[in-house]
C-alpha cells in the first residue's frame, strides 16, 4: 500500500526517563496506527527504543493494546503480532542518532518532505536543547504540525486518519 506522506517520531532521552510508560504506551497503543498510512521518521535513539519494545514479547496489557490499535475484534494471534512488527519496522526510517538525527529531522522538514512532528518531550528539553527549539520554530515557520505530548499527538493520529 502507497503511503501518505511522512511524519517524524521523537522521544527524547529524558521523556523516556521520566515517563516511560507513557512511552511505552504510545508506541503499543498508536505507532501501529501511525506506521501504516504513513513513512515514519525517526532518530536512532527513538528507533532504538521502538525495535526493543517491538521485538519484546508484549505481556497480556500490552497484547490488549497491539490488538485495539489495530481495531481487532479477536484476541491477537501470532499473526497478528507479525503484521503488526511488520508494520512498524516497515515503516520507520532511522536516522543517525543524538543530535546529528534531530538536524536530520530538520532539514527533512525544511525540505517540505515532512507533514507531521510528533516529538514527545520534557518541559526541561523544549527549553534546554538548542535542537528541540530549532525543530519547534522551524515546524511553525513551515507550518507543520508538531505534537510534543503524547495527548496532542493523539489527536493529530486520529484527524490524520480521516
Amino acid at each position: 500500500m502507497a503511503k501518505h506522506g511522512t511524519v517524524a517520531f521523537i522521544t527524547t532521552p529524558k521523556f523516556r526517563e521520566s515517563n516511560l510508560d507513557l512511552a511505552e504506551d504510545f508506541v503499543y497503543t498508536h505507532l501501529y496506527e501511525l506506521c501504516d498510512p504513513f513513512s515514519v521518521m525517526t532518530t536512532g535513539r527513538t528507533g532504538t527504543f521502538v525495535q526493543s519494545l517491538v521485538d519484546r514479547e508484549p505481556n497480556g496489557a500490552e497484547r490488549k493494546k497491539i490488538r485495539a490499535s489495530m481495531g481487532l475484534h479477536h484476541e491477537l494471534d501470532g499473526n497478528d503480532l507479525e503484521r503488526w512488527r511488520r508494520t512498524i519496522r516497515e515503516g520507520l526510517t532511522t536516522t543517525m542518532e543524538r543530535f546529528q538525527g534531530m538536524i536530520h529531522v530538520t532539514y527533512e522538514l525544511v525540505e517540505g518532505r515532512l507533514d507531521g512532528i510528533i516529538h514527545l518531550t520534557d518541559w526541561e528539553d523544549k527549553s534546554a536543547k538548542p535542537d528541540s527549539a530549532v525543530l519547534s520554530r522551524e515546524a511553525n515557520v513551515h507550518n507543520v504540525p508538531i505534537a510534543t505530548d503524547p495527548y496532542t499527538a493523539i489527536a493529530y493520529i486520529r484527524g490524520w486518519k480521516r
